[in-house]
């Protein structure tokens, strides 16, 4: 984490299609009301402006060392 953002590294093998991943977000152990979609943008509760993979305008494909936030 790195302030207000998370960034995830893709650190080696095949690509990635993100639309078959889940992400769930915890703080102090208690799930987020509104978790955020992957591919994720805009959502509700959720600052907006992701980069990669993980924008739903961006390729879906994460690839090795590509740094989606």
């Amino acid at each position: 984490m790195d302030g207000a953002r998370l960034t995830f590294v893709h650190a080696g093998g095949d690509a990635v299609d993100v639309t078959d991943l889940r992400l769930v977000v915890l703080v102090d152990g208690e799930r987020l009301r509104y978790q955020p979609a992957v591919p994720f943008f805009a959502q509700r509760g959720f600052r907006s402006g992701p980069v990669g993979p993980f924008n739903r305008a961006g390729d879906a494909r994460w690839t090795t060392g590509s740094r989606p936030a």
